[in-house]
């Protein structure tokens, strides 16, 4: 009896222990189920608030993002209208310049033709000057107020003195050539006028014939009277005959301006201008420059 008894209360000791553990690990439970679920809470709003913070951010980079690309869509466009601009500017100047070049072709051949022209001119003008002036002849070195006042008289007298030419050529009228400066040392050449050509021709064939004429005791020249750029075309070979002269060839200048050379093989070369005799001559070892350009001065010496 007693161990039934006994067996028993340990029996509903045991019960009641494990009812009370039982109690206290439900209990337990309940407080980790309850802090679990607090911290769930908690965790939740802050994913929560993260996600809205994440989405707020994101839309305003969105924003941001479309603000941007809209201004580099308008200046994408406005580099497109700019583009355009510039690209319908440089086809225009293109077409400006090519126009240009076109015209620029058209006026140099204008201008070539121009100055072909001129030269033409030039040259028709300089041959009807020479013309008019081919029954002229030109003496110079007459001491000034020696022909007093009656001009014509005076050169009919030194021709036939200076001259001693028995037929004199009429001359329709005779002067001086430039205005008088009292004072002044230079004499200035006396220009007549022949009626006929070969008046002129027997008057200079006569005083070239002579070595030297003199009046009043200073030596006097006969020549053509010759244009301004024929005298400069004939003072041009005036070293060139220098340097002939001291080899000991002879020389002569032609009407207008050319010059004939006698060679000491006994044949003659004509040249057109000064250039050409000066680089012929200079292939012939005969003429050699000295110095810097060769000074030119009017012909004031008979062509001899």
């Amino acid at each position: 009896m007693p161990t039934k008894t006994r067996a028993r209360e340990r029996r509903e000791n045991n019960a009641e222990l494990d009812r009370e553990l039982s109690q206290t690990a439900q209990g337990q439970t309940m407080t980790d189920a309850g802090e679990i679920k607090h911290l769930f809470a908690d965790l939740k709003d802050s994913i929560t608030g993260e996600i809205k913070a994440l989405r707020a951010a994101f839309t305003e980079f969105r924003a941001e993002t479309e603000r941007d690309m809209k201004k580099v869509m308008q200046q994408n466009t406005e580099l497109k209208r700019d583009a355009e601009t510039t690209n319908a500017r440089v086809l225009e100047l293109e077409a400006r310049v090519s126009e240009l070049e076109d015209e620029n072709v058209t006026h140099q051949k204008t201008v070539k033709q121009c100055n072909s022209l001129i030269v033409e001119m030039g040259d028709q003008m300089d041959y009807i000057e020479n013309k008019s002036r081919q029954n002229n002849v030109c003496i110079y070195n007459i001491a000034e107020r020696s022909e007093g006042n009656d001009v014509n008289a005076f050169v009919q007298k030194l021709f036939k003195e200076a001259l001693r030419m028995e037929t004199v050529p009429q001359i329709t009228r005779a002067h001086r050539i430039g205005a008088w400066k009292e004072g002044g040392h230079t004499r200035r050449p006396i220009i007549k006028n022949l009626v006929n050509y070969d008046g002129k021709r027997d008057l200079l064939k006569a005083a070239w014939s002579k070595k030297e004429i003199l009046f009043n005791g200073a030596r006097i020249y006969m020549d053509h009277d010759f244009t301004t750029r024929v005298k400069q075309q004939r003072a041009a070979y005036r070293k060139i005959r220098e340097h002939l002269r001291h080899h000991k060839i002879k020389s002569h200048i032609l009407a207008p301006a050319r010059l004939k050379v006698f060679n000491a093989d006994g044949n003659t070369t004509i040249y057109a201008n000064a250039e050409e005799a000066r680089r012929d001559l200079e292939q012939r070892g005969i003429y050699t420059t000295e110095g810097g350009a060769e000074a030119e001065r009017p012909l004031s010496i008979p062509a001899q």
